[in-house]
């Protein structure tokens, strides 16, 4: 979070802390503690409160948004976190399965991030073993991510989704 940021949310607190305040002081008998709110001195104090309110508004709905942000896998580190988005996950794994001799084509998800759970779906060529295809590759991935990225993987799901290509260029 910016010092920006903290300004206007500090600002923003107390502004609801003062219009809190008034609001019970009007409930516990004093209703002129609200009189300027309901009747401003002018339009321009009327703009200038309307204005004030919703922008401060739309920049914590800016704030809320960029928060948000990418999933990512934390690692706890000897200094300090290390955040390690979803789609360089993907992207790595995707980039290994490829490597893997009898896998043409390989599309990763994220399933959890905490404990790391992926699913890997596989277009393979045609004349390998399924399951001794699929289980090199669950070692290989594992093995990748604990050794490059200290990473835990606690399962990878392998979805055969199709056979492509051939193994072998034929001559005619």
């Amino acid at each position: 979070m910016t010092g920006l940021d903290q300004v206007v949310l500090g600002f923003t607190a107390l502004v609801l802390v003062v219009l809190g305040a008034l609001a019970a002081a009007a409930s516990f008998g004093f209703p002129a503690a609200l009189h300027w709110l309901s009747a401003p001195q002018g339009w321009v104090e009327g703009l200038l409160i309307l204005a004030v309110f919703v922008l401060l508004a739309a920049y914590l709905v800016t704030i809320l948004l960029r928060q948000k942000g990418e999933p990512a896998v934390v690692h706890q580190a000897e200094l300090g976190t290390v955040r390690i988005l979803v789609t360089t996950i993907k992207g790595l794994v995707a980039k290994r399965a490829r490597e893997v001799e009898g896998v043409k084509d390989a599309l990763v998800t994220v399933l959890h991030t905490e404990p790391l759970q992926l699913r890997v779906e596989l277009e393979i060529l045609p004349d390998f073993n399924v399951p001794r295809l699929a289980e090199e590759l669950q070692a290989q991935v594992k093995d990748y991510l604990a050794d490059t990225m200290g990473i835990a993987v606690s399962a990878v799901e392998v979805l055969v989704r199709g056979i492509g290509g051939s193994a072998k260029p034929r001559v005619s």
